[in-house]
């Protein structure tokens, strides 16, 4: 089970996901009163997305690319979409710009409407979503 906190009823971010920790306790009380799970189902775990990542990035024009100046490699972007520790920083889920390009240059196509990380997982479908308190 992964768990989210909010000062709102809707889990969201204004960047179209909802970021979740694997530990209720690091959250719980910190974020706000709504309280919110996810199950896991349907989660790809992103290291499994590593090949895709690298063939979007790859083929991503620069200029369309979120970074280009200096240089960022599509590893760079898999350890930037790969926390260690998704409450203390999440990294390139944090960055908005980053996580469009994620969106439609890997997960959209395919379907993919949560990843999970090492510690936590990300969901960009509201509908996979719990509220329970």
């Amino acid at each position: 089970m992964y768990y989210r906190f909010t000062q709102t009823k809707n889990p969201m971010s204004d960047y179209g996901h909802a970021m979740f920790t694997d530990d209720k306790d690091r959250v719980e009380n910190c974020y706000g009163k709504y309280e919110h799970h996810y199950d896991g189902q349907g989660g790809v775990k992103i290291e499994d997305l590593y090949v895709a990542i690298t063939e979007a990035w790859d083929n991503t024009d620069d200029w369309d690319k979120p970074y280009f100046c200096p240089p960022v490699t599509a590893e760079d972007v898999c350890e930037m979409l790969t926390p260690d520790d998704i409450v203390d920083s999440a990294q390139g889920f944090d960055d908005g710009p980053l996580v469009q390009w994620f969106w439609e240059n890997v997960l959209d196509g395919p379907g993919i409407f949560a990843v999970i990380t090492p510690d936590g997982a990300v969901v960009f479908d509201a509908d996979l979503i719990k509220t329970v308190a």
